[in-house]
């Protein structure tokens, strides 16, 4: 008498006496089971996007918001961003950024110096994610600055002034200078203020006829020259 073989649900059968050869996916598609294949590694997409301040100023803060976001919609919590920057043609690792939970990174740099700053953000993916970098430019400007001059005299034709400065770093030399007439205008002070700004001393000088006084500063790695004039009209 012919043997049956015993049906798995669905009718997947096999042999009593022998291990189940049956490839398991042929019973699975028998009784209707899909099977998903994981994605494959590297190949999620990933998103890097930058929220950016821009321009800047030397001596200021650069800073910017950075969102890492996957396309299966996954935490990227713990995920790990590199950062460089490159100016006047030298390129630097900054440290690196870790994505917290619930929270994106933020991002800051001190620029030193004016100029056009390169930063590039990038992830290098994961065994899901695939690599992702964005970049962003910011203009580092060097700052104006408020040059101010106040200018009497008495009636014997002596004049006093002094100058003040609003804001000053590796330069706080403010110069006086003053001309008459038709004359070219004549250093009578080179003073240094606080850094930060602030008042020269009070220079005294003597004046003829029709006067012109002069402030000027030359400005530094921070901060632009400034020049103002005040006027006698006799």
């Amino acid at each position: 008498m012919k043997k049956e073989s015993p049906q798995g649900s669905g009718g997947c059968s096999y042999v009593p006496d022998q291990p189940r050869r049956r490839r398991l996916g042929d019973c699975l598609m028998l009784v209707g089971i899909t099977v998903r294949s994981a994605a494959a590694a590297g190949t999620v997409p990933s998103h890097l996007s930058l929220g950016v301040n821009n321009p800047s100023c030397v001596g200021c803060t650069v800073s910017m918001t950075v969102s890492l976001s996957f396309d299966d919609y996954s935490d990227p919590t713990g995920s790990v961003v590199h950062v460089t920057r490159t100016v006047g043609g030298t390129t630097t690792a900054l440290p690196d950024l870790i994505v917290g939970s619930g929270t994106w990174p933020w991002f800051y740099d001190y620029p030193t110096i004016e100029g056009l700053y390169h930063y590039v953000f990038s992830f290098d993916g994961d065994a899901i994610h695939a690599p992702a970098e964005a970049t962003a430019d910011v203009t580092v400007e060097r700052r104006a600055v408020s040059l101010g001059l106040n200018v009497w005299s008495d009636p014997h034709g002596t004049g006093h002034v002094y100058a003040y400065l609003s804001d000053c770093h590796s330069n706080c030399v403010v110069v006086l200078s003053v001309s008459s007439g038709t004359k070219p205008p004549r250093e009578i002070a080179r003073v240094e203020v606080p850094v930060g700004g602030g008042y020269t001393p009070t220079v005294d000088f003597k004046r003829k006829g029709a006067t012109a006084v002069y402030a000027s500063y030359a400005g530094d790695d921070w901060f632009l020259p400034a020049q103002t004039v005040w006027s006698y009209p006799f």
